[in-house]
Formats: C-alpha cells, structure tokens, sequence
C-alpha cells in the first residue's frame, strides 16, 4: 500500500476527473490511471464506474473514500509532527573578545561532530545581552537572571615581536621595549587596570594606544608598532610559529583572565538533551577543572 495511491484517489474525487487529479499533482494522466488501477488491485475491487471521460464512484468508492481521508489527514498529521521532532537545532553563541578567537572555534566543531543538522550563529556579545542561548565571557560581571561557572583562568603576558635571530639570542626585555615604543591596549579588557598599576609602580612611563580587536594589536605587534599585554591563550599559535614573543616578567605575575560559561535558563540534569546542553558538557570534559579555581 502507497500513501501516495490514496492521495492520487482523493485527488481525483475532489478535482472530478483523472486529467484534473494529474493538473493537481504535477504528474501524468497515465500515472494517475496508473496509481488508481494499483490501489483498486490492493483493495481487491473496482472505485469507479468509468463512463467515457468521466469517472463516477461506485459503493465499493464511496466507502473507501472517508476512510481514505481519513488515512490522509493522519498521515500529514504525523508528517508534520515528525518534522517538527527533528526540526534543525539552534544555538545562537555569544563570545567576547577572547573566546572568539580561542574558545568559539573549538566549539563550533565539536558541536557539529555531534550533531551535523544543527544551526550555530557566533556573535559578539554582553553579559547583559540577551540575545544568546550560551555565552563564553572573560572578566565577566556579575549578570541577574543567568547561570554561571568558572571554566580556566589564563596568564596575561607580555607580547613583542619576534626578532628572529638564533635560538640562544636573548629574549626582548620588556623595560626597554616598553620605552621604546608604544603599548597597543585591548579596548574590551579589564585587567589593563592591573597591569598599569603594576607599570606605574615599577615606574616606567608609557605611551598607549587603544585598540578595539585583539587581531588588530597581534598583527601590529608582530610588525613591530608596539607591544601589548594579552592572554596566552590569544597568541600561544603565533608564539609557536615564531611571529611572536610571550613573556612573563616578575612583576607582571599574577595577572590573570578568568573565563566563565553562562546560560539563561537553569541546565538540565542531563547532559546533550539539548543544544546548549550539549555545549556545556563538552566545555565541562575539556576543562574537568572547571567547579573549583583552575589556574
């Protein structure tokens, strides 16, 4: 039995004739013929009283229509309750300007491994807005009517361009680097407090520059504009490329980038149910650590 017979046979009692039932459903006036003589065979018994062009319904029709509609309106009743059971999944990601860069791409691929149908939209976003179904935020405020938890805290370090040279050349020393040109500061961060007071009492005077997006401050560096302090985890791929150089002096240890997880709505008791379900277990199993301080 062929769902699609039965749509064919309703076709043709509401539309009055197999040319018009073929118009409806885009196919032939043989394929209707067809469908018709393949449904009657199943059923054992003639539909129609065929009479010239025209069709006219027998008992045997008349009786199986209401429960040929009948079939049909259950069959696009449970159609579209399947649909909407696998409907394609979304979640909209907010990132800030470190975890766009370091933590958001991770994600994103684990996330599709897991479930390849899913709609992921990455945005920059406030602790504040609520426009995001999962946020991974560094320095972080505190932000009513959301659920929270630290995920790693990241050393800031002192970033200057790689000079080249052999292995055994010294490292670049922040004190002179720092006099000698300029600071690129990351307009977003709020750990540029500390590290100023930690420059103000070693006394050395600097001249800044703001900048909004960490990528831009990377590629100055790298080009030799400036210097800059940011997270390690923001430059570890171009420290190990040798584009540039991290450091930690004595005086600038300390430091840190916390990095939290936040959702609206309570998390469920099990992991994956959902979307944002899913996101924070594999952020819990990449960072175990993550319910206590993880330095």
């Amino acid at each position: 039995m062929d769902i699609g017979w039965v749509e064919t046979f309703v076709a043709v009692i509401d539309t009055g004739s197999f040319r018009a039932a073929a118009r409806r459903l885009y196919v032939s006036q043989a394929a209707v013929s067809q469908q018709i003589g393949r449904l009657e065979r199943e059923l054992g018994t003639s539909l129609f009283d065929r009479r010239g062009r025209g069709v006219q319904l027998n008992a045997a029709g008349t009786r199986f229509l209401a429960d040929a509609q009948r079939l049909l309106a259950l069959w696009r009743r449970s159609q579209a309750a399947v649909l909407r059971e696998t409907a394609r999944e979304r979640l909209e990601l907010g990132t800030d300007w470190l975890t766009a860069e370091t933590l958001a791409p991770w994600l994103c691929r684990q996330l599709l491994l897991h479930r390849p149908q899913a709609d992921l939209v990455v945005k920059l976003r406030a602790a504040s807005d609520d426009q995001w179904d999962v946020a991974m935020l560094a320095e972080v405020a505190e932000a009513g009517g959301v659920y929270g938890s630290p995920l790693f805290s990241d050393a800031v370090v002192f970033v200057a361009a790689s000079e080249g040279g052999d292995f055994d050349q010294p490292p670049p020393d922040p004190d002179v680097w720092l006099g000698e040109r300029r600071v690129l500061v990351p307009g977003q961060s709020r750990y540029w407090t500390l590290v100023e007071e930690r420059l103000v009492a070693r006394g050395l005077s600097i001249q800044t520059v703001e900048i909004s997006h960490p990528s831009v401050i990377k590629r100055l560096v790298e080009q030799g504009v400036g210097s800059s302090f940011l997270p390690e985890l923001l430059v570890r791929r171009e420290v190990m490329e040798g584009r540039l150089v991290a450091l930690t002096p004595p005086w600038l240890e300390g430091v840190r980038v916390r990095t939290s997880v936040m959702r609206r709505d309570a998390p469920a008791k099990t992991s994956g149910e959902n979307l944002a379900d899913l996101a924070l277990h594999l952020l819990s199993r990449r960072f175990p650590a993550a319910s206590g301080a993880q330095d």
